[in-house]
């Protein structure tokens, strides 16, 4: 038995045309057999310029799609999408079947729906939805969002970026990419584990400064020493004499403190300030007259 991929309308009114006795059982029309891969491909195709498809539709066919083995590249080559909106929308396929009834039934809105795909098990989606629900007057994409990536943080933080993906990863570490940021590799890591990598790291770096220079001990912290509170009671702060700049120093120091205020990003800033921390570590560390 055969289905209408393309063509509905079409077909209603043949039908239509018979019960009126102006065609009859007969009569003949052409056809065109695919395989039951390009009925879905001709289907969604033709939904969609007709009429904007409802996006609990689409993910639908998205998945079938998938299903029949297409990789995420040839289904933007038969739909015309690029692989980012495929991506996106095979993310969103694999929410819990209770989430994407909510979304055809317009209880949930796609942005909602988004925020939900950051959590890849479906038990923990449902759980993560009501209780949001139980607890908030509104089900709103950032309080989801919030709760799924609660104990993370997020991979442009400094944190993160000090001790890099690479060494988060063979740490063990997973990032939970967020497909929908509007910013490239965007997703949030283990807090945990990034606050133990950051440790182990500034303890190595210490301990690399005490040999080197011949300290008879050394600790690594993630901020400088105080003059007050427990770093009082613990150490004896030696006055700190200032950092005496070359004037070629100093001119690349204006230049670049100039640059650092006019940049609109926060990893060119970052970038400049790693420059600008490389002169004046210089500067500190250079022997007094």
């Amino acid at each position: 038995m055969s289905g209408v991929a393309a063509g509905g309308r079409r077909l209603a009114a043949l039908q239509l045309l018979l019960t009126e006795n102006r065609i009859d059982a007969g009569y003949q029309v052409i056809v065109k057999r695919v395989s039951d891969e390009l009925a879905v491909v001709a289907s969604m195709v033709e939904n969609n310029q007709r009429v904007a498809m409802h996006p609990a539709e689409q993910i639908a066919g998205f998945r079938k799609l998938s299903e029949q083995g297409k990789s995420p590249a040839q289904i933007g080559d038969q739909l015309g999408y690029g692989s980012r909106h495929v991506q996106r929308m095979l993310k969103l396929a694999h929410l819990a079947p209770e989430i994407l009834e909510l979304l055809a039934n317009n209880t949930l809105d796609v942005e909602q729906c988004q925020a939900l795909s950051l959590e890849s098990d479906q038990a923990r989606q449902v759980q993560v939805y009501e209780q949001v629900k139980a607890a908030y007057s509104t089900v709103s994409a950032h309080l989801i969002k919030r709760v799924i990536t609660e104990t993370e943080i997020s991979v442009t933080h400094p944190r993160f970026v000090f001790i890099g993906r690479e060494t988060y990863e063979a740490a063990g570490g997973v990032v939970r990419e967020d497909l929908f940021s509007q910013e490239e590799n965007d997703g949030t890591a283990d807090r945990v584990l990034v606050d133990r990598l950051v440790m182990e790291k500034l303890e190595t770096a210490a301990l690399a400064i005490e040999l080197n220079e011949g300290w008879s001990w050394s600790i690594g912290r993630e901020n400088p020493l105080q003059n007050y509170g427990e770093d009082r009671e613990n150490y004896l702060l030696l006055p700190v004499p200032e950092p005496q700049y070359t004037p070629d120093e100093q001119q690349r120091l204006d230049e670049l403190y100039a640059t650092q205020a006019a940049t609109e990003t926060y990893e060119d800033e970052a970038a400049i300030q790693v420059l600008i921390d490389e002169i004046e570590s210089q500067a500190a560390h250079r022997p007094m007259d």
